[in-house]
């Protein structure tokens, strides 16, 4: 385990010093921050509501579940159908806001879209981890272990050419909201050379 850390820690900072950022440099990460902290908003925004509820309704939801009032299937479609409302309205507050708060030059459609996306994603896994664990309690802790890897892989705290080799792979698997807002922002030529 100490090998494992030192040789990860070694691995990530043994990256050469780099050399002082223009203003348009610091303008560009100052406002991917902002997207990557916006996207954070919308995920752990959602997604703890929908992972404290399930322990909450689980003794009911097996009552009437062996009472034969509804089936599974038709409790979590009912439950999805009603947290994808729920989120839709998150999501355009959330996006209203941040987008005229901080000036973004992209589309605000496609904004609140990604933003709108990637909590129904995140509320998904919430309600999958809810209904796994029966301690509320316990279902917090574990909700890290699901959103951190998406924040390190997103290229927020590092970039992905700083990962080893070896575990950049798993960048494809938790960044699609990070890579669409990416492409979307900064493939523009106006976006850009508005930033400065």
């Amino acid at each position: 385990m100490l090998w494992t850390k030192s040789f990860l820690s070694h691995e990530l900072t043994s990256a050469p010093p780099k050399p002082p950022l223009s203003v348009n440099a610091q303008n560009v990460q100052s406002r991917f921050g902002a997207l990557i902290i916006c996207m954070m908003m919308g995920m752990f925004g959602t997604a703890e509501d929908a992972l404290l509820q399930f322990p909450q309704e689980r003794p009911v939801f097996l009552r009437e579940y062996s009472t034969n009032h509804y089936s599974v299937v038709s409790y979590f479609l009912s439950r999805l159908t009603m947290e994808a409302l729920v989120v839709l309205a998150l999501s355009l507050v959330l996006g209203l806001l941040t987008y005229f708060m901080i000036g973004f030059q992209m589309s605000l459609v496609l904004y609140v879209l990604i933003i709108y996306t990637l909590s129904l994603a995140s509320t998904a896994l919430a309600v999958f981890l809810g209904s796994c664990v029966e301690d509320p309690k316990l279902a917090m802790e574990m909700l890290p272990i699901l959103f951190v890897p998406q924040m390190l892989f997103a290229g927020f705290f590092v970039t992905p050419e700083l990962i080893p080799s070896w575990l950049r792979w798993a960048q494809y698997l938790v960044s699609y909201g990070a890579l669409l807002l990416k492409l979307d922002y900064y493939d523009r030529p106006e976006s850009v050379s508005n930033n400065q």
